[in-house]
């Protein structure tokens, strides 16, 4: 498992090394819909606020948007080496991708055409992650700074340099008042304002691929070189 995300509808989609996105229920554990989405690795996940289309990013430098009722396709974006972070914008309109790390994309759902860019400013677009209130949006540099941005305006309100090396993943608590993130073996809380620690558990797998938070913002799942998810209490 490279990649995972819990979906608006409360279903986790996972992605693999071999270019599949399987759709699972949280609550039975039992597989639901997989599609062969990908060339090679996926390596970002993310849903519609509806939950209708589901869309990842893989090594083939593609972005797919695709049914979650049927599984069809329908719109790859050609978005290039490291763009595949992406996320789905509140208007409903568009997928927001990086590019660059200094650049911000807007394809367009409805034409599946880029159509228009944005300059990031500080902020930076490495990886990229919604959170599940779809107000605001979260993405960081390869070597840890993490970018809280409006997922309206898509401007940035802070750059917070929560961990300095190695942060793998992070991702926004509803309201954004808390940030969650791997690095190193560690599973850590952050404050959403100042950066600041709350709290640091250790991780049982060093190499951690993805994270997510649930839409009550009480769990965390991860997914690990070691081929387990694990979902976390956050209290």
């Amino acid at each position: 498992m490279s990649a995972l995300t819990v979906t608006s509808t409360g279903e986790l989609v996972s992605g693999g090394s071999d270019g599949s996105v399987r759709v699972w229920s949280m609550q039975k554990g039992r597989e639901l819909l997989a599609v062969k989405a990908h060339r090679g690795t996926v390596y970002t996940l993310g849903s519609s606020a509806d939950g209708s289309l589901l869309a990842s990013g893989g090594a083939d430098d593609q972005i797919c948007v695709w049914s979650r009722d049927d599984g069809e396709l329908v719109h790859s974006f050609p978005v290039g080496p490291r763009g595949t972070a992406f996320v789905f914008a509140a208007d409903g309109e568009h997928i927001v991708s990086g590019h660059g790390g200094d650049t911000l994309r807007f394809w367009s759902l409805e034409t599946g055409e880029l159509a228009y860019e944005q300059d990031a400013g500080p902020g930076m677009v490495g990886a990229f992650e919604l959170d599940h209130s779809r107000q605001w949006a979260i993405s960081r540099g390869w070597r840890g700074p993490v970018t809280v941005w409006s997922a309206e305006s898509w401007a940035y309100t802070g750059v917070l340099p929560i961990v300095e090396r190695d942060l793998s993943c992070a991702k926004l608590r509803p309201e954004c008042e808390q940030i969650v993130c791997t690095w190193q073996g560690n599973v850590g809380l952050f404050d959403g304002t100042t950066g600041e620690s709350v709290a640091v558990g250790e991780h049982p797998c060093k190499g951690v691929y993805d994270l997510d938070v649930s839409a009550d913002g009480n769990l965390a799942v991860t997914a690990a070189a070691d081929g387990v998810a694990r979902i976390w209490n956050l209290g």
